[in-house]
């Protein structure tokens, strides 16, 4: 049965559960209405009864028995007038014995056999009788009155069984009209489902119709959509990412493939070793590329972000400056303190690494190395006496595979992933980075912005 409640559709699970909701509210419904009708009747007939009973009470304090015998009682009642030791005076219907014992004192009156309750199937059901004492001519007497309750019972029972009778027609236009406005609901749902049937892998940019309900199955449509378009953007710049990452290894790889060419024409080692140079470059070059690479999948996948541990950023500038000034002619300007964040160390040395790189291939004699703690933040910025960026690429120049104008040369223009590499991992350190002019050095100037390990952190002399 599970099973098979699972393997149902919406539709049908909704249509089972509403009908099933109201197969049990009529049942208690009318159970509960068929109890109230039953006890309104039976409280009714018990009035009567009473009613009746106090008229025969005062017949027969007013003349005895032969004074109630006079009386006109209804034929749906039963009166006796009994003595104290139970003898029968007086009985509407042939009867010798008493039909009950209560007994009250003159002037009381008590009532006994009411059933309020309604039970289906009920049989024996007892009569409702209504005792009153009275004293006449210096003698104690009861005057009893009965009333039968088995035709209420019936009655009620009756208008149970009509009401039950009723119920399939009530559960089928239940079921009908559950079935009609859940389908209409659902409607827009099914157009989104067969909309999304027809998407492909290089068809993601139909979206999907939104219905003018304003409800819950809109608002899923619109973020359908929106995650439509998040995912074509996503394949999009997929496709780029790949056909980008394929052209910067094609060049090295021609490279490589051409000198190899040329090598294995000449078996004397004097080729190899004129060659040994340019092999190196091009393969130095295709390691930067897969390098960037595996970085930048690091980055997507969320694994630098997960990576904590201290970093002293005043450390990792030292080593880029001692390598800078070790490998170019150029000026290199510290203004060095000690700050430290919680992060990637690696992907960190990698991004100050990208920044020099970047400022190194652009600048004419100078650059300038800045790394110090602001408040709350740890600052580095590396500046350059270079041609600057325009105003109108600083953004573009955060984008991965783009290069700008004058670094569209190899030699001269890296693989176009430095920059996206440190927009990518500050980001996922909680950081910022920007570029602008620089106002010493009149070149770009690019700041990174982290959150410190320690704010309060007293900085340490410069060196």
């Amino acid at each position: 049965m599970g099973r098979g409640w699972r393997r149902g559709g919406v539709k049908e699970r909704l249509v089972a559960v509403s009908v099933l909701g109201v197969a049990v509210a009529l049942a208690l419904g009318i159970l509960t209405f068929a109890n109230l009708l039953n006890r309104s009747l039976v409280a009714h007939l018990g009035t009567s009864t009473d009613a009746a009973a106090e008229v025969a009470a005062d017949a027969l304090a007013a003349g005895g028995p032969s004074g109630v015998q006079a009386q006109d009682f209804s034929e749906l009642l039963r009166v006796q007038v009994v003595t104290a030791s139970g003898e029968v005076v007086f009985s509407s219907f042939p009867a010798s014995v008493a039909m009950s014992d209560l007994h009250p004192a003159a002037g009381e009156a008590i009532q006994a056999g009411a059933q309020y309750w309604w039970v289906p199937f009920g049989d024996q059901i007892p009569r409702l009788v209504s005792a009153r004492g009275v004293r006449y001519g210096g003698q104690d007497y009861v005057v009893l009155v009965s009333s039968a309750q088995a035709p209420t019972h019936e009655a009620v029972s009756t208008t149970a069984i009509i009401m039950v009778a009723l119920s399939p027609l009530i559960l089928v236009l239940v079921g009908g009209i559950t079935w009609w406005l859940v389908g209409r609901a659902l409607r827009p749902v099914e157009a989104i489902r067969d909309q999304v049937a027809r998407l492909t892998a290089t068809r993601l940019d139909d979206p999907v119709p939104v219905p003018d309900t304003h409800d819950e199955v809109a608002a899923l449509a619109v973020t359908m959509n929106q995650m439509l378009a998040r995912l074509s953007a996503a394949r999009s710049a997929q496709l780029r990412f790949i056909a980008d990452a394929s052209h910067e290894l094609r060049s090295p790889l021609t490279g490589l493939s051409s000198l190899l060419e040329v090598a294995r024409t000449d078996d004397s080692l004097q080729t190899w070793r004129e060659l040994e140079p340019m092999l190196t470059t091009e393969a130095r070059q295709m390691s930067d590329v897969v390098q960037n690479l595996l970085l930048l999948s690091r980055v997507d996948g969320g694994r630098v972000a997960a990576a904590r541990q201290d970093v002293d950023l005043d450390d990792l500038a030292w080593e880029e400056v001692g390598r800078l000034r070790a490998s170019t002619a150029l000026t290199v300007i510290t203004d060095i303190t000690a700050t430290r964040v919680i992060g990637d160390r690696m992907a960190l040395s990698q991004v100050l690494r990208n920044l020099c790189d970047n400022a190194a291939r652009h600048a004419r004699t100078t650059v300038k190395i800045t790394a110090t703690p602001v408040g709350a933040s740890a600052l580095w910025v590396v500046e350059d006496d270079g041609s600057g960026v325009r105003e109108a690429d600083r953004d573009r120049v955060f984008e991965r595979f783009v290069r700008l104008d004058e670094s569209r040369a190899r030699d001269t223009g890296g693989s176009g992933l430095g920059l996206a590499i440190v927009r990518d991992v500050v980001a996922a350190h909680g950081g910022t980075v920007t570029v602008d002019s620089s106002v010493g050095l009149g070149g770009a100037r690019l700041v990174v912005e982290l959150p410190c390990a320690h704010p309060s952190a007293e900085a340490s002399t410069i060196r």
